[in-house]
C-alpha cells in the first residue's frame, strides 16, 4: 500500500513540478518516509540547534565541509603521499621490526634478565610512541607538519644511535623506550595527518599507500639486522640502521606538506601554559562522550595491542620452539612482506565497501587464523610460516585503516586532536599487554597473543554500527553522480527533511547525502537583500582562505510547517558569490528569497562541489 502511495506522489509531483518551474514557484511534497525524523532535532553528527522564532534581517551561518572540496590528487598531494611513504618506512618499520631488537638483546645483553623485566622496555617505547601522538597532533595542528617531524626525526635517530651502546635495562629504557618511543610519536600525527588534508573519498587508499612504507620498513630492517648481528655487531649494524632511517626522513621532511594547517601565533610565554595547550587541551574531552568515537578507539586499542605483541614476540617464541635466530627474523620478513598486500587491497575495497566493515573483516580473520594454526600448531616451523604470512596480510590493515577510521568520524581540521586521543587511549593498553604476554617464557606467550586476538576482534566489532554511515556516503550524489537532474539548476525542490544520519530523499526519488551543522544566528544589518545571506564557514578565518569557496553550492534547507512529523521541507539553492569583511566570512546568493520565519530549530544550511 505504501509503495502504491510513493508512486502516484511521485507522478503527481512529476507533472507539478514540470508545471511550476518555468514561473520560479516552489514545489512542496508531503514527506512519505519519517524514518530519519523520528529521532527529533537531535543529529548524530553533533550538530548544534538554534531556534528561531522571529522575523529574520539577515543571518551569519556555520556550516561544515568536513568532506568537501579535497584536491582528491595533483602533484602537492601525490608528493606528500611520497613523504609520508618514506617518513613511515622508520617510524611504522621500527614498530613492525621491533621484534628483531628484542629476540637479540633477550639472548645477548640481557640473557640473565627475565623476560618479564626485558618487556618493560618494549612496553614503555609503544606506550610512549603511542601516547606522545597526544602532543605530536596538536603541534601538527597548529604548527603544521615541518616542525614536529623535525623534532622527531633528531629524537628518533639520536635515540637509535644511544641504543647501540646499551648493555643495561635501564640504558634500554631511556635511549629506545622513552628516546626513539618520543621520536616515533612525534612522527606519526603529523606523517599520517598530511596525507588525509588531500583526501576524503580516497582516503583509504592513499593513507593505506603511506603506510604500506612502514611494511617495507618492517622488511629492509630485519634483513639488515639479521646480515650485521653476525659480521658487524650490534653496535655498527644499529647505527647503519640509523643511517637509512635518517635518508628516509630526510625525504619526508622535504616532500611531506599540510594543507588545512592555519599557523597559531598565540603565544606561550610559561610551562603551565605549554602544558595547558600540547596536553590539557590537546586532549578531546568530548570525544569520551561520543559512542562512535570510543566504539572505534577502544576497537582500535586492542586490535593494535594484540599486533604489537605478536610482532614483539614471535621471533622469540621461534627461537623457544627450537628455530635459529636467523630463522626467527625470516618470520617477521613474511609477515611485513604480505603486510604490503594487507595494506594495499584493504584500503582500495574499504573505498568501496566502507573502512570500519573491511577492519572488522580483517580484524574477524586475524582472530580465525591465530585459533586454527598458532594456537593448535604453533611448534611447527612450516606453520609459523604459513601464520606469519596469512596474519601479516589480514593485519596489515590495522595501522594503515585504524586512522582512516577515526578520520571518517572527525572532521578534518580536528583530525590530529582526535587522532592523537585514540592513540593515547591505545597507548595505556599496550603498556598493560605487553609486560602480560611476556612473563612466561615457555608458554604464555603464543597463548596470550589468541586471547587478544578474541578481544580485538569484540572490541572492533563495537565499531560495526559506525561502518553504516560509510555505506551511506556511497549513495551520496556528489560522489556518484546522482540526483543531478533533481539537484541541478539552483531550483527550490522538496525534500524529506535530514534528521538523524542527516540522509534525505529529494524529490522522494533520489538518495541526497548532507553533512553540515544547523545555522547559527547572529543579527546583521550590513546585508538587507531577501536573497543573500552571510555565511560562516568554520575553519576558514582569513579572506584569502575564504577565496577557495567563491562559486561553490550551498543548499539552504527548512522546515515549511509546524509538525516535527510528515512536514514539508524546502530546499533553496544559492551559490557563494564574494568575500565579506576581514574574517573569512562569505556572502552567499540564493535563487529565491529566503523565508522571513521558520518553525523551531529547523534550518541548516550545506555546502557542496561546484559541479552541483
Amino acid at each position: 500500500m505504501l509503495t502504491e502511495v510513493k508512486k502516484a506522489v511521485w507522478r503527481e509531483s512529476t507533472k507539478a513540478f514540470k508545471s511550476t518551474a518555468a514561473t520560479g514557484f516552489s514545489l512542496e511534497l508531503e514527506a512519505i518516509t519519517t524514518a530519519h525524523e523520528q529521532a527529533g532535532t537531535t543529529s548524530s553528527n553533533g550538530i548544534r540547534e538554534h531556534a528561531l522564532g522571529s522575523d529574520r534581517d539577515d543571518e551569519t551561518i556555520v556550516i561544515d565541509e568536513s568532506h568537501l572540496d579535497f584536491p582528491e590528487g595533483g602533484s602537492l598531494a601525490y608528493l606528500t603521499v611520497f613523504g609520508s611513504f618514506m617518513g613511515l618506512i622508520p617510524a611504522f618499520g621500527m614498530v613492525n621490526s621491533v621484534g628483531a631488537i628484542e629476540a637479540y638483546v633477550s639472548n645477548h645483553q640481557l640473557r640473565d634478565v627475565s623476560t618479564s623485566t626485558v618487556s618493560w622496555i618494549f612496553s614503555i617505547y609503544t606506550f610512549i610512541a603511542f601516547s606522545s601522538c597526544i602532543f605530536s597532533g596538536t603541534f601538527f595542528d597548529r604548527s603544521g607538519a615541518f616542525k614536529p617531524m623535525l623534532i622527531g626525526s633528531i629524537t628518533f635517530c639520536g635515540g637509535m644511535l644511544a641504543t647501540a651502546n646499551c648493555t643495561r635495562v635501564y640504558q634500554f629504557i631511556l635511549a629506545f623506550g622513552v628516546l626513539v618511543g618520543f621520536g616515533t610519536g612525534m612522527l606519526m600525527s603529523p606523517l599520517v595527518g598530511a596525507v588525509s588534508h588531500f583526501f576524503y573519498k580516497k582516503r583509504a587508499t592513499a593513507t593505506s599507500i603511506a603506510t604500506t612504507g612502514g611494511s617495507l620498513g618492517g622488511i629492509i630492517m630485519p634483513l639488515m639486522l639479521r646480515k650485521m648481528y653476525g659480521t658487524v655487531g650490534f653496535i655498527w649494524a644499529l647505527r647503519a640502521l640509523t643511517l637509512f632511517c635518517a635518508c628516509c626522513l630526510v625525504l619526508a621532511l622535504i616532500f611531506t606538506k599540510e594543507r588545512l594547517h592555519r599557523e597559531d601565533n598565540s603565544k606561550i610565554d610559561s610551562w603551565k601554559g605549554f602544558f595547558k595547550v600540547y596536553f590539557v587541551d590537546a586532549f578531546d574531552y568530548k570525544s569520551l562522550s561520543e559512542l562512535k568515537f570510543m566504539s572505534c578507539a577502544i576497537g582500535v586499542a586492542f586490535a593494535e595491542g594484540s599486533l604489537v605483541v605478536v610482532l614483539i614476540y614471535l621471533p622469540s617464541y621461534a627461537i623457544m620452539q627450537g628455530n635459529s635466530e636467523q630463522t626467527s627474523f625470516l618470520l617477521i620478513i613474511v609477515s611485513n612482506t604480505c603486510a604490503i598486500l594487507g595494506r594495499y587491497i584493504p584500503g582500495i575495497a574499504a573505498d568501496r565497501l566502507g573502512r570500519f566493515n573491511v577492519v572488522i573483516l580483517t580484524v574477524s580473520m586475524c582472530a580465525l587464523i591465530s585459533l586454527v594454526l598458532w594456537l593448535p600448531f604453533g611448534k611447527s616451523l612450516k606453520v609459523l610460516y604459513a601464520f606469519s604470512g596469512l596474519y601479516g596480510f589480514f593485519s596489515g590493515s590495522i595501522l594503515s585503516l585504524s586512522p582512516v577510521c577515526c578520520g571518517q568520524i572527525s572532521r578534518t581540521e580536528e583530525f590530529g586532536k582526535r587522532y592523537s586521543t585514540m592513540y593515547l587511549i591505545s597507548s595505556f593498553t599496550m603498556l598493560t599487554l605487553i609486560p602480560i604476554a611476556g612473563v612466561d617464557k615457555e608458554d604464555f606467550r603464543a597463548k596470550s597473543a589468541q586471547r587478544l586476538q578474541l578481544i580485538n576482534q569484540v572490541g572492533f566489532s563495537g565499531s560495526l554500527e559506525e561502518s553504516k554511515r560509510d555505506v551511506n556516503y556511497r549513495n551520496d550524489p556528489t560522489a556518484e553522480g546522482l540526483g543531478q537532474n533533481e539537484l541541478k539548476g539552483g531550483r527550490e525542490t522538496s525534500a524529506t527533511f535530514p534528521e538523524q544520519e542527516d540522509t534525505a530523499e529529494c524529490n522522494s526519488k533520489k538518495s541526497l547525502y548532507v553533512k553540515g551543522k544547523h545555522v547559527s544566528y547572529q543579527r546583521s544589518k550590513s546585508v538587507t537583500n531577501p536573497n543573500i545571506s552571510l555565511v560562516k564557514i568554520e575553519g576558514v578565518s582569513t579572506p584569502e582562505e575564504a577565496k577557495f569557496y567563491l562559486g561553490k553550492r550551498v543548499a539552504y534547507v527548512y522546515r515549511a510547517s509546524k509538525e516535527i512529523r510528515g512536514s514539508k521541507i524546502r530546499v533553496i539553492w544559492g551559490k557563494i558569490t564574494r568575500t565579506h569583511g576581514s574574517s573569512g566570512t562569505v556572502r552567499a546568493n540564493f535563487k529565491s528569497n529566503l523565508p522571513a520565519k521558520t518553525f523551531g530549530a529547523s534550518v541548516r544550511i550545506f555546502l557542496y562541489p561546484s559541479n552541483i
